[in-house]
């Protein structure tokens, strides 16, 4: 959505209330790597995980904790420019591939060269 445009994000959350805090916690992370990933701003809204307000860089400005009730209120701003993930992060995995196919090949090279050395009688 960042790369067709979107300048914010306002986002919400429906975490189970069954989950332990440290699950609610580890899932309020992930919305911290995405506005980073993306330099936007994110207004996370959760039903009873973490609601918060995260920066482009990942900061919390705001946030309510997991199973709290209350009202969280923050400003957010609008984002135009495109990190390098949102351009060309989706390459990530295909280069990663290539790589592992390419070191793949070369750890078989040599035994197939011993292999064809030494012949079996």
């Amino acid at each position: 959505m960042t790369a067709a445009g979107a300048e914010m994000f306002i986002v919400p959350s429906m975490d189970a209330k069954s989950w332990s805090i440290r699950q609610h916690d580890q899932h309020a992370e992930l919305f911290r790597l995405r506005a980073c990933e993306n330099g936007r701003w994110m207004f996370v809204c959760a039903t009873s995980g973490v609601s918060q307000v995260i920066d482009p860089h990942g900061f919390i400005h705001a946030s309510l904790p997991a199973l709290a009730e209350g009202t969280l209120t923050g400003m957010i701003q609008r984002e135009s420019r495109l990190t390098f993930y949102t351009r060309a992060g989706w390459l990530t995995p295909w280069i990663v591939l290539t790589v592992a196919g390419l070191c793949w090949l070369v750890l078989l090279l040599p035994k197939r060269q011993r292999e064809m050395g030494n012949p079996k009688s």
